[in-house]
């Protein structure tokens, strides 16, 4: 597990696409930014081991290490339910895939009203 307010951590997330975009919103447009307590699930293992921790969360996005072809298979809404199932399929897909947990400060609204943007 890799979480943002961890240093060592939060370099380390800065190794995955969407998540290093979500980590450069956080540090230079706190003020806009909605995006808060942004972790990584890495393994199914990890998951399984930290479960509520994990489900105490209700956004998700699947990522992988730059340099990689992105994870473009995946479809969810980015909202709690199927953890579990998104990254089983995350890692069928890719082996360095992860699953990228976040809350929001505001109330989330659906994609056609955000055009796709977090």
């Amino acid at each position: 597990m890799l979480r943002i307010n961890e240093y060592t951590d939060k370099e380390k997330m800065k190794n995955y696409y969407r998540t290093s975009d979500m980590i450069n919103l956080i540090d230079f447009f706190p003020n806009i930014s909605p995006v808060k307590d942004l972790t990584i699930v890495e393994n199914i293992k990890e998951y399984q081991e930290n479960k509520d921790f994990f489900d105490s969360f209700k956004q998700n996005r699947v990522d992988t290490i730059k340099g990689k072809k992105p994870i473009m298979s995946i479809e969810n809404a980015g909202k709690s339910n199927g953890f579990y199932e998104t990254i089983v399929r995350v890692k069928e897909i890719d082996e360095d895939g992860v699953l990228v947990l976040f809350n929001i400060e505001s109330e989330p609204t659906e994609r056609y009203e955000r055009y796709a943007g977090i």
